[in-house]
C-alpha cells in the first residue's frame, strides 16, 4: 500500500488541504508548529480511525467550521483507491472507492489491505521519531532481542505463552455466554437503553422546515416521472424496432443473395464429399506437419548447445584457465568496490576542505614547512611582544612629556620678577601716618629741632618698609635651579625614550615585511594573522588526502588493468559469452553461469542428433502427403471454375438452399408490416438503432436513479418527522447512546485486537522461515555500516545480548556506544526489518525529524540510505531542518 494523495477537510490546524505525495520518497519541510505532527497524526487515524472523546486532545477537531475529517488516495496491488473518513461512530465513517472503475468497495477491505497491523504495530514498526530514539537507551538486552526474535519468528515458546495471556486478557472483557465481562454487561446496557429511546418522544423546531423540503421533494418526483414515462415511450418504440431488425436484416440479405445467383454449374453431393474429405485429411496433415516442426525447432534450439559444446572441446584448455582465475578475480573485484568506496570518503573530506580555504580565484594556501613554521610563530609572537612594549614606552614618554610642559611652565613662572607694590590705599595709610607723627610733633612739641628728626625718622622709616617689601617679589634661585635640573633629566629620559621607540617600530616594520613575505610565498591573502597557524592541520590534512587520493586511484587502476587483462583472455569466446568489459562484475556473472551451463549439455549431444534425424523423415512423408491432397483439391476446384475451398463451400450452400431461401423470404415479408420496414429503412445499421436505445435506457436509469435519491430523501424526511413528533427526553438518551456506542466500540476493538493479535502471531509463527532473521541481521549490517561511515562493520545477537564489531574488530555493547551511534544502530534495525517484511506487508514508513543527535557527514549517510530504501517502499520523511534538503529533488519537497 502506498498513500499518493492526502485530502484534509478539516484535521486540526489543517483545513481544505491538499497534498500530492505521488513520490516514493516524500519530503515535508517546515518549522516548528508548522504543522508535520498534524499532518502525520491526520494520516495514521485515516488508517486505523479518529480518537474518541477519551482522548480529545488527540482528536485534532478543527477549529473553524470545516468538515471533521478528509481522504487518501492509496495505490493497492497497482489499483487506486480513494478512502474517505469523516465524523462518525467508532472511529468515523469510512467509505472506499475504486478510482478506475468507480465502484464502492467495502469498508471492511481497509483492514484486509492492513491485516495483521493496528495502530500499536504499525507505530513500532513503520513510524518513529525523534523521541522514539532518545528512548533506546531505556531498553535492555532483553528487550532488544525480543524485538529482533518477535521479527524473525524465533522464540516461539515465548509467543505462545504470550498468546495464552492475550486470550485470557480478552476473556476478561467479553464470552459470548459471558454475563459479569465488560463487554458483556455494556450490551446488555446498551439494549437496554435501546428500548428507551424507542419509548422516548419529544418534539423538535424544525418539523415545518422538513416537511416544506418534503413537499419540495414530492413535486419534483411528479416531474421526474412524467419524463420517465416520456423516455418509457420512445424506449418501447426502439425496442420493438430491435426486435424486428433481424428479420429485417434477414429478408435483406437473402433478397441480395438471390440477386447474385447466376447458372453456374451445380456442385454435385459426391464432389461435396470427396472435398470434404479431402479438407479432413489436409486439417489432420497441417497438425502432424505443425507437431512435426514444433519438435523440430525445440531440437533444433538443442542444437544450439552441441555448437557450444564443440566449441568448449576445440578451446579447453582456455576455458579451464579462465574458469580456474574466476575466484581470484572476484576477489579482485570485491576488493576495488571496497577501494573505491574509501576513495569516494577521501575525495568528499578533500572537496569540504578545498572549499572551506579556497579563494575566489581559485588557489588554494600551502602549509608551511616545518623551518618556515617555527620562523612565523617566532615572527607573531615577536610582533605581539613588540607592540606590547612600544604602547608601553609611549605611555611612559606621554606622562614625562606631560611632566616637562609642567616644569617649563614653573620655570617661565620663576624667571619673572613679582613687584610687590604697594596699592594706592597702603600708600594713603603709610603718608597719614607720616603727616600725622609731624603735625603731634609740631603742635605737642615746641621744640622744632625734635619735630623735624621725628619726620626724618618717619619718612626714612616708610622708604625702608616699601623696599622691603618689593624685595619680597623676587625669584627664589633655589627652587629655579631644582627645577632646571628636573626638566634636563626628564628631557634626557625622554631622549632615550624616543630611541627605543624609533628601535622597536623599525622592528616591527622589518617583522611585518617578512610576515608579508611568508603571506605571499604561501598564498594567505585573504586568511589573517590569527588564522595561520590554527588552519595548517587542514592544510596538512589536504596534502595527506591528495596523497591518499593518488594512491587509492592507482592502486584501483590497477586492480581494473588485472581484470581487463583477464577478460581479454575470454575474448575469444566473445560470440557465446557476450561479455560487457564495461561491467566487470556482469561479465564475471556471464562466466561462471556459462561454466555451468557447459556441464549437463555433453551427454545429451548424440540423442538430440538420433531425434533430429528421425523427424526429417517424418517431415520429408508427410510434406509428400500434404502436396498430394492439395493437388487433388485443386483439380475439383479448377473443374468448377473456382479460385479457392471459400467460394467453393459458398457455391454449394448457395445451390442447396436457394429454393429454401425464396420460401424464407416470403415468409419474411409477411411477417414484417410495410410501415415497420419504412421506419427501419431510415437507419443505416443496427448500430445507429441499438445508439439511440441505450441513450434512452440511460436516461431511463438516470431518471430512475434520481426519482430513487429523491425517494430515499423522502424516506428520510419522513422518518425524520416521525422522529421529530416524539415526545420525551430523546435527545438526551441519544446522546447517552453515543456514548454507550463509544465505550462498545473501545472494548469491542479492545477485545478485536487481541483477538486478531493471537491470530497475527499463529499466523506469523506459521509463516515466518528461518532464513527471515538472517536476512535481516545481513541487511541491517550493509545499513549500520553505510550510517556510521564505515566505524562498524557487524551486528551479533547471541546468547540474548545484542552487540556491535567496530572497523578495528572491537566489540561493543549497546550501552557502550554513543546517542548518535545507537540511534543509527537502531534506524538500521528498523530499515532492515521493514525491508525484510516488504514482500507480505507493504506499507508507508513513515518518519519525524528522528537525526537530530547526528553529525553533519551521518545526517547525510542516513538520507542517501532513505534515497535508497524509497526505491522499495514508500517513505514520508518530516523535518524541521533545512541542512539536508540538498540530498533531495525539489520536485520530492512540500513546505508546510
Amino acid at each position: 500500500m502506498k498513500i499518493t494523495k492526502v485530502t484534509i477537510y478539516g484535521f486540526g490546524k489543517w483545513h481544505d488541504k491538499i497534498f500530492d505525495f505521488s513520490q516514493t520518497n516524500q519530503v515535508i519541510f517546515g518549522l516548528n508548529e508548522a504543522g508535520k505532527s498534524t499532518l502525520t497524526t491526520f494520516m495514521l487515524s485515516m488508517l486505523f480511525g479518529f480518537a474518541t472523546a477519551k482522548k480529545k486532545y488527540q482528536q485534532y477537531l478543527p477549529k473553524d467550521a470545516s468538515t471533521y475529517g478528509g481522504e487518501l488516495e492509496l495505490l493497492v496491488d497497482g489499483v487506486s483507491y480513494r478512502l474517505t473518513r469523516t465524523q462518525g461512530k467508532s472511529g468515523g465513517k469510512v467509505t472506499i472507492v475504486n478510482n478506475q472503475s468507480g465502484a464502492k468497495v467495502a469498508s471492511s477491505q481497509l483492514q484486509e489491505w492492513l491485516k495483521p497491523v493496528d495502530e500499536n504495530l504499525y507505530n513500532q514498526v513503520f513510524s518513529f521519531n525523534q523521541q522514539a530514539l532518545n528512548q533506546v537507551f531505556d531498553l535492555t538486552n532483553e528487550d532488544l532481542n525480543e524485538y529482533l526474535t518477535t521479527m524473525g519468528a524465533v522464540g516461539s515458546q515465548e509467543w505462545l505463552e504470550l498468546i495464552k495471556q492475550i486470550q485470557k486478557d480478552a476473556d476478561q472483557v467479553y464470552k459470548p455466554a459471558g454475563r459479569v465481562t465488560e463487554l458483556n454487561k455494556e450490551i446488555a446496557a446498551y439494549n437496554n437503553l435501546v428500548d428507551k429511546i424507542n419509548r422516548a418522544k419529544q418534539k423538535f423546531p424544525e418539523y415545518v422546515t422538513t416537511q416544506k423540503k418534503l413537499d419540495q421533494n414530492n413535486e419534483e418526483v411528479k416531474k421526474l416521472q412524467a419524463a420517465q414515462q416520456k423516455v418509457a415511450t420512445d424506449k418501447q418504440r426502439y425496442e420493438q424496432l430491435k426486435q424486428n431488425w433481424p428479420i429485417y436484416a434477414q429478408s435483406k440479405t437473402l433478397a441480395n443473395e438471390l440477386e447474385k445467383v447466376d447458372g453456374n454449374e451445380m456442385i454435385s453431393g459426391d464432389n461435396y464429399q470427396t472435398m470434404q474429405n479431402l479438407l479432413g485429411k489436409q486439417k489432420v496433415n497441417d497438425e502432424r506437419l505443425k507437431s512435426i516442426n514444433h519438435s523440430a525447432t525445440s531440437e533444433q534450439e538443442n542444437l544450439a548447445a552441441l555448437n557450444l559444446i564443440n566449441f568448449y572441446e576445440d578451446n579447453q584448455d582456455a576455458f579451464d584457465t579462465l574458469f580456474v582465475r574466476l575466484p581470484e578475480n572476484q576477489q579482485r573485484l570485491d576488493k576495488m568496490l571496497l577501494e573505491q568506496t574509501n576513495l569516494d570518503q577521501l575525495l568528499a573530506e578533500q572537496e569540504r576542505l578545498t572549499i572551506q580555504y579556497q579563494n575566489s580565484q581559485g588557489t588554494m594556501p600551502t602549509a608551511f614547512s616545518t623551518d618556515d613554521l617555527k620562523k612565523i610563530v617566532e615572527l607573531v609572537k615577536l610582533e605581539e611582544n613588540n607592540k606590547v612594549t612600544l604602547q608601553k614606552v609611549e605611555q611612559q614618554q606621554f606622562a614625562k612629556k606631560q611632566d616637562v610642559l609642567e616644569l617649563n611652565q614653573k620655570i617661565n613662572q620663576e624667571n619673572q620678577p613679582k613687584k610687590n607694590k604697594w596699592s594706592i590705599q597702603q600708600m594713603m595709610i603709610m603718608g597719614t601716618i607720616d603727616i600725622a607723627i609731624v603735625l603731634g610733633i609740631l603742635i605737642f612739641n615746641p621744640s622744632k629741632l625734635i619735630g623735624w628728626l621725628g619726620t626724618v625718622i618717619a619718612i626714612v622709616y616708610t622708604i625702608y618698609a616699601f623696599k622691603q617689601h618689593n624685595l619680597k617679589g623676587n625669584p627664589s634661585s633655589t627652587r629655579l635651579t631644582q627645577a632646571q635640573t628636573e626638566l634636563q633629566t626628564v628631557s634626557a629620559e625622554i631622549n632615550v625614550e624616543q630611541l627605543k621607540i624609533d628601535e622597536l617600530t623599525e622592528q616591527l616594520r622589518q617583522v611585518a615585511a617578512d610576515l608579508d613575505d611568508y603571506r605571499a610565498q604561501y598564498g594567505l591573502t585573504n586568511f589573517p594573522k590569527n588564522q595561520w597557524i590554527p588552519m595548517q592541520n587542514d592544510l596538512n590534512r589536504l596534502d595527506s588526502l591528495m596523497s591518499q587520493v593518488n594512491q587509492k586511484s592507482i592502486e584501483i587502476d590497477n586492480l581494473l588493468n588485472l581484470s581487463n587483462i583477464y577478460l581479454n583472455q575470454a575474448n575469444f569466446a566473445d560470440s557465446f559469452l557476450a561479455l560487457n568489459k564495461n561491467d566487470l562484475a556482469d561479465s564475471l556473472i556471464r562466466i561462471r553461469d556459462f561454466n555451468d551451463k557447459l556441464k549437463p549439455l555433453i551427454t545429451e549431444s548424440q540423442s538430440i542428433k538420433n531425434k533430429m534425424s528421425y523427424l526429417d523423415e517424418q517431415k520429408k512423408h508427410e510434406n509428400k502427403t500434404h502436396d498430394d491432397i492439395s493437388n487433388q483439391i485443386n483439380e475439383l476446384l479448377v473443374h468448377y471454375q473456382l479460385t479457392d475451398v471459400n467460394q467453393f463451400e459458398k457455391n454449394y450452400d448457395s445451390q442447396k438452399q436457394l429454393i429454401q431461401d425464396k420460401s424464407k423470404l416470403d415468409t419474411i415479408n409477411a411477417q414484417l408490416p410495410s410501415e415497420v420496414r419504412e421506419v427501419l429503412d431510415t437507419y443505416e445499421s443496427e448500430e445507429i438503432l441499438n445508439e439511440r436505445l441505450v441513450e434512452s435506457t440511460e436516461q431511463a436509469a438516470q431518471i430512475q436513479n434520481d426519482i430513487l435519491d429523491i425517494n430515499q430523501t423522502i424516506i428520510d424526511q419522513k422518518t425524520t418527522l416521525q422522529t421529530l413528533k416524539a415526545e420525551g427526553n430523546y435527545t438526551e438518551l441519544r446522546q447517552d447512546l453515543a456514548e454507550k456506542v463509544t465505550v462498545l466500540s473501545e472494548l469491542a476493538d479492545k477485545w478485536l485486537t487481541q483477538k486478531l493479535t493471537i491470530n497475527w502471531i499463529n499466523a506469523a509463527l506459521q509463516e515466518s522461515s528461518g532464513v527471515r532473521m538472517p536476512q535481516m541481521i545481513k541487511l541491517a549490517n550493509h545499513y549500520f555500516e553505510l550510517l556510521t561511515l564505515g566505524r562498524f562493520k557487524q551486528i551479533n545477537n547471541s546468547m540474548g545480548l545484542l552487540t556491535v564489531v567496530s572497523s578495528d574488530m572491537v566489540s561493543f555493547e549497546v550501552g557502550e556506544l554513543s546517542q548518535g551511534t545507537a540511534e543509527q544502530l537502531y534506524i538500521a534495525l528498523r530499515f532492515a526489518l521493514v525491508m525484510t517484511i516488504n514482500e507480505s506487508i507493504e506499507l508507508p514508513l513513515i518518519i519525524d525529524d528522528g537525526f537530530v543527535n547526528f553529525d553533519e557527514n551521518r545526517k547525510n549517510a542516513v538520507l542517501r540510505l532513505i534515497r535508497e530504501i524509497s526505491e522499495t517502499v514508500q517513505i514520508i520523511y518530516l523535518t524541521a531542518d533545512n541542512s539536508g534538503l540538498a540530498e533531495f529533488d525539489n520536485d520530492k519537497i512540500i513546505k508546510l
